[in-house]
């Protein structure tokens, strides 16, 4: 840059720009379920979509909660998993988990 730092000022100027903006989620989308069904290509029958629609849900009011990511929360294959074994108790869901 030109002598006296004037690149400095200007990637601290731009940078400053970065830090004032606002990180916003992404609101809820009710029909992301669908389709994130849609695009996996697999079947499911209307109860196994309505878990599916119910676990999508959850993962996403979890992930806000604590912050995380939905895959970190719970990862869509074993979503999928789960739907499809359709555990009927804990120790069930932790076995699906495994």
């Amino acid at each position: 840059g030109p002598p006296g730092g004037g690149g400095v000022r200007e990637v601290l100027r731009r940078s400053e720009g970065v830090c004032l903006q606002q990180y916003q989620k992404e609101e809820f989308n009710p029909q992301g379920a669908a389709a994130l069904i849609a695009r996996s290509g697999k079947a499911l029958d209307p109860t196994q979509a309505t878990a599916f629609t119910s676990l999508y849900r959850w993962r996403d009011s979890a992930a806000r909660e604590h912050d995380e990511s939905t895959g970190y929360v719970l990862p869509t294959a074993l979503m999928f998993k789960l739907v499809r074994v359709q555990p009927g108790d804990a120790q069930a869901v932790i076995d699906a988990c495994k």
